[in-house]
């Protein structure tokens, strides 16, 4: 166990991007959403995968935690006797310095690697739309999308446009209006009618005509809590935006489109598929 060189956690984090971003183990596009935000925990708006350099010093804390305070143990005696002077030994007592630390997590419970991970981590700000991201059932790839949007970060045209794509600013859905990071998901009219057809199915009735920020905010306090009505809508809410983001990609690159009414029937049978047990018995009782 050694504190791992910067570059070589580079190197494999590097595939680890751009499979998240593109599918493939080589750089195709740029990333959405930075990779220090990917890996904050899911109350701080992140999506909890591992930061592995912080995960790397908190192993190497633990180790170094376990040869000052564990002498008597077979094991750590023999380092002692053979080891400790050697360069890797080195390298895990530089890591020292987090000791103190560790020393506040001895009462707590669970791995210690992980509470110091934590710690390392330290205090991130929590935006307020985290709770839509717990107990949520919806399918990952519409769970994911979601977590995009919310950080306002879709590849929608605009940003597009910002990153010097020469592309047609017109909303591909309604033709109306230029494409935002907020046009088509709540401004568009094949989106306000989406809305209109899920939310009512699921007895909502306060979506038309919102803001952005309203929206949001509506949703959260919609989304907040762990009722049955909050966790449906949660996954309404997650399936929705990924719907509506297929079906402008579909129009863009397949050339083929739907009816909100079709794609509202979609997103109704997927979420009552996806309830868990707890929450079919209400589901099952809207009527489309």
């Amino acid at each position: 166990m050694f504190i791992i060189p910067a570059k070589i956690i580079k190197l494999i984090e590097g595939p680890c991007r751009s499979y998240l971003w593109s599918g493939v183990v080589y750089v195709t596009k740029k990333a959405l959403v930075a990779w220090k935000r990917v890996c904050c925990p899911k109350s701080a708006g992140g999506m909890v995968l591992i930061n592995m350099q912080l995960w790397n010093k908190a192993a190497v804390a633990k180790l170094c935690w376990d040869l000052a305070n564990n002498e008597d143990k077979l094991w750590i005696k023999w380092i002692h006797t053979y080891y400790i002077k050697g360069w890797m030994i080195r390298k895990v007592m530089s890591a020292k310095h987090i000791i103190d630390q560790v020393q506040l997590m001895q009462g707590k419970k669970g791995s210690m690697i992980r509470q110091i991970y934590l710690c390392m981590i330290g205090e991130l700000e929590r935006p307020d739309w985290k709770c839509l991201m717990f107990n949520n059932a919806a399918r990952p790839k519409a769970y994911f999308t979601m977590w995009i949007m919310l950080n306002k970060k879709l590849a929608t045209v605009d940003m597009l446009a910002k990153w010097g794509v020469d592309v047609n600013k017109t909303c591909i859905l309604c033709n109306n209006a230029e494409e935002t990071i907020e046009h088509p998901i709540i401004q568009c009219q094949f989106a306000r009618k989406l809305w209109e057809r899920l939310f009512t199915w699921i007895h909502q009735h306060s979506v038309v005509l919102m803001t952005w920020g309203h929206f949001i905010q509506w949703c959260i306090q919609q989304g907040k809590g762990k009722t049955k009505s909050a966790q449906i809508f949660k996954t309404i809410l997650a399936e929705g935006v990924y719907g509506l983001w297929i079906e402008r990609n579909n129009i863009i690159f397949v050339k083929k489109s739907k009816m909100e009414e079709n794609v509202a029937k979609e997103i109704a049978y997927v979420t009552i598929a996806r309830a868990p047990a707890s929450n079919k018995n209400v589901v099952n009782e809207f009527k489309f």
